[in-house]
């Protein structure tokens, strides 16, 4: 039968909740491609709409996956800020090593960094400490002397209280902090 736009956008979304929480950790270790997890939730949401088709999951994905890249967007001041600071910047980014490359080209800040650690190619992920020391030896500071930016509580401040940085949480979106989160210094 026919399929309404709502309603593989609905099956789409659930499948995309199931689909990133089973992969999420082994996607951000860099153990699963970022088209493995895609396709799969494909063929999760049209399954649910009652298609089983390996031909139209390929069609599916191939349609999605330039228009979800093109979506990477930075915040109209970003540039701006990148190009004031004076001091060595890196990057920790948790992710496959794919999509977290093409993110950082699509929006033009790769170069901007000195040094950029994308967590699938380490093997290890924000909060984890160890992307924190390797990201400091790399960029040859200290921890009492460096700052993380992020929006992630858990992720970024949690991780850089822990690995002794100073923290500065980024909440663009408004979000609550809650007692239990991870408290910034900034």
């Amino acid at each position: 039968g026919d399929v309404t736009a709502e309603q593989l956008q609905r099956a789409n979304g659930q499948a995309f909740s199931e689909t990133w929480r089973e992969l999420d950790e082994p996607w951000t270790l860099g153990k699963v491609e970022t088209p493995v997890i895609m396709r799969e939730t494909w063929r999760r949401a049209l399954s649910a709409c009652g298609y089983d088709d390996d031909a139209l999951v390929t069609f599916a994905y191939e349609t999605h996956a330039p228009l979800a890249a093109a979506a990477h967007t930075l915040f109209d001041d970003a540039l701006a800020l990148l190009g004031a600071i004076e001091v060595p910047l890196a990057l920790i980014t948790n992710g496959a090593s794919d999509l977290q490359r093409e993110k950082l080209r699509a929006v033009g800040i790769e170069e901007r960094f000195d040094v950029v650690v994308v967590s699938g190619e380490h093997g290890v992920a924000k909060p984890d400490g160890a992307i924190f020391a390797y990201a400091l030896s790399t960029l040859g500071t200290g921890a009492g002397d460096t700052w993380h930016i992020g929006d992630n509580l858990h992720a970024d401040v949690g991780g850089a209280n822990a690995a002794g940085l100073t923290s500065v949480w980024i909440n663009r979106t408004g979000k609550s902090r809650h007692p239990s989160d991870p408290e910034p210094h900034h």
